[in-house]
């Protein structure tokens, strides 16, 4: 509201860092006071509402933070600070984001003693950009036409907080966990619940059914999963 605005600029600060925040700062308050951007990014890779989630779902390793100067259009604002993180294949999205956690603090600190010395140097983003859009119904929805491991990346780029969607039993169903099936698949009355996909099978290592607690497979497969046994 205007008004918030006006009582902001009453302080007459000399710089906003903005993280997570998800819209544009006005133009007015961009023209007085200098507005840092944390972004969980190597932009202009991912620019956009969901880098980490869609990084993962690309099956990327090499992930960052970027501190940008905002400006009027999202994420493509001169870069201050770049930091560069290594996450396991195997990371979730929970997993990733404490791991980016401590970079971003080092990137802002950075940002800002280079602001307070009068040295910093913002450096125009380079290379073509891709964009990390919003997470939607159809990123969620399971095709098992698709390649094994992009079955798993999307889980676990989902996980812990989104939550890949499937059928069992009829009944809706979240993934949460998986991994990559290594040779045939299981048969479910041994314990393990495989997901035939378009070059192979993914493991389900835990899931959820509407209106149920989050299990293990093997949990899932001594109650409800039970009739996924029968001959």
């Amino acid at each position: 509201a205007e008004e918030n605005v006006t009582r902001l600029l009453a302080y007459e600060p000399q710089v906003f860092v903005v993280c997570a925040y998800g819209q544009i700062l006005r133009q007015n308050v961009l023209d007085a006071v200098l507005t840092i951007v944390v972004h969980p990014s190597l932009v202009p890779r991912w620019r956009g509402a969901a880098p980490v989630e869609r990084a993962l779902m690309a099956g990327e390793t090499e992930l960052g933070v970027t501190t940008l100067r905002m400006t009027a259009g999202v994420d493509e604002g001169p870069i201050g600070a770049t930091r560069r993180v290594h996450v396991p294949a195997d990371a979730d999205a929970g997993d990733a984001y404490e791991l980016l956690a401590p970079a971003a603090v080092d990137g802002v600190v950075a940002t800002l003693e280079a602001v307070d010395d009068g040295d910093v140097e913002w450096r125009e983003q380079v290379g073509e950009p891709t964009f990390a859009h919003k997470i939607g119904p159809d990123d969620r929805r399971i095709d098992q036409s698709r390649p094994a491991k992009a079955i798993v990346d999307q889980i676990r780029a989902l996980a812990p907080h989104i939550g890949a969607v499937t059928e069992l039993l009829g009944r809706r169903t979240l993934l949460w966990r998986a991994a990559l099936g290594v040779g045939p698949m299981p048969d479910p009355r041994g314990g393990r619940l495989g997901l035939p996909a378009g070059d192979g099978w993914v493991e389900v290592l835990e899931l959820q059914q509407e209106g149920r607690n989050r299990m293990a497979a093997a949990e899932f497969l001594r109650g409800a999963g039970r009739a996924l046994a029968r001959p």
